[in-house]
C-alpha cells in the first residue's frame, strides 16, 4: 500500500513554539537551491506553487472521454489524428474503464475548451462521448483490526451499530501498526460519515476499535512534497520528514523538527510559516491545504 493513502494514521507531532537556539536554525545553504522548484512539476494535487498553502485555489479539472458508439475505438489514435497534444497541453492522461480517458488539465477553461474542440469537430462530435466526473464519497478508516476477523464482520458490524440501510462496501486495506492488523478504508455518504464520526469506535466482536475521516493525500517520503508519491518524485537529493536534512527520514539522528515544505515557501514565496515542526504535522500549513484540497474532490452534501 502507497504511504501517501495513510495520511489518517502519521503520528501527531507537537510544534515547538519554544525560542530556537540559534545554533540549531538550518542556514539556506542545507536545502539545495532548486528543490522547490523541482517539488513543482505539475499533478494532479499540485499545491507547492509560489503561492501560501491556506489561500491557494485547487488546481486541475479532469473530463473523461469515451467512445461514443464502437468500443474498439483508439481514443489516442483518433485524438493524435485530430488534436495535437501541445494545443491542450495536458497535465495527465490515464486509461478507464470502458476503453475510455481520463484526462487532466490545469484549469476547468481548458475543459471547456477541450469540450468545444470536440463539439465543433465533425469527426470528434460523432465518435466521442465527454463527461466531467462526479465527486465520489468521502471515507472512513477504521485502525488496527485483527487480520483474523471476516471481512464480512466489519460492514455488518457499522450498519447494525449505525443503523445503515445497507452495509458499505470495502474500498481497500492496508497494513496497521504490526503485521497481524490491517486498517480497512470504507468509502460513506456524507449523512453516514457525519453518524458514524460521532462515536470515533465501534465494537467488532470483543474489541473496540478506532474509526475516523480517511483522507487520500499524497506525500512524498523522499522529498516531502504533497501532491507525489515516492515512486513519482524525480528529485535526487532526498528530504528528510524530520528535520529537513540531506538524508532519508528513517536514518535521521536529529532531535530538532524542521519542516522543509514550510522552510522553502517561506525562503521563495515570503510566507510566514512556523517550521519548526516536522513535514508530516498534522497542524502543518500544508498538510492542511492538501486536506483542503481533497475536500473539494469528495461530495459532503
Amino acid at each position: 500500500m502507497e504511504p501517501s493513502l495513510m495520511a489518517n494514521q502519521l503520528t501527531e507531532v507537537t510544534i515547538h513554539t519554544n525560542q530556537i537556539p540559534s545554533s540549531q536554525i538550518l542556514p539556506p545553504h542545507t536545502l539545495p537551491a532548486n528543490h522547490y522548484k523541482l517539488q513543482q512539476l505539475p499533478t494532479s494535487y499540485s499545491i507547492l506553487q509560489n503561492s501560501s498553502p491556506s489561500t491557494r485555489d485547487p488546481v486541475n479539472s479532469t473530463i473523461l472521454l469515451y467512445p461514443a458508439s464502437d468500443s474498439n475505438l483508439s481514443l489516442p489514435e483518433l485524438l493524435n489524428e485530430t488534436i495535437p497534444s501541445n494545443d491542450i497541453n495536458p497535465v495527465n492522461i490515464k486509461s478507464i474503464r470502458g476503453n475510455g480517458l481520463a484526462v487532466t488539465l490545469h484549469t476547468e477553461n481548458e475543459v471547456d475548451k477541450l469540450k468545444l474542440i470536440i463539439e465543433e469537430n465533425v469527426t470528434l462530435k460523432s465518435a466521442i462521448t465527454s463527461k466531467i466526473p462526479s465527486k465520489r464519497n468521502p471515507s472512513i478508516i477504521l485502525y488496527n483490526l485483527p487480520s483474523f476477523l471476516n471481512e464480512d464482520e466489519i460492514p455488518q458490524a457499522l450498519k447494525f451499530q449505525h443503523n445503515l440501510d445497507f452495509p458499505l462496501n470495502p474500498s481497500f486495506n492496508f497494513r496497521g501498526s504490526s503485521s497481524n492488523l490491517r486498517n480497512w478504508v470504507f468509502e460513506a455518504p456524507a449523512q453516514i460519515l457525519n453518524s458514524i464520526k460521532q462515536t470515533n469506535k465501534i465494537l467488532i466482536g470483543w474489541g473496540m476499535y478506532r474509526l475516523s475521516e480517511f483522507f487520500h493525500i499524497k506525500r512524498c517520503n523522499f522529498c516531502q512534497a504533497f501532491g507525489h508519491t515516492t515512486k513519482e518524485c524525480t528529485l535526487q537529493v532526498p528530504s528528510c520528514g524530520t528535520c529537513a536534512g540531506h538524508h532519508l527520514t528513517s536514518n535521521c539522528q536529529s532531535s530538532l523538527k524542521y519542516c522543509v515544505n514550510c522552510y522553502e515557501s517561506n525562503l521563495y514565496t515570503g510566507t510566514d510559516h512556523q517550521n519548526y515542526h516536522s513535514a508530516k504535522d498534522r497542524s502543518c500549513p500544508f498538510f492542511q491545504a492538501a486536506i483542503q484540497h481533497y475536500r473539494t474532490t469528495r461530495d459532503y452534501i
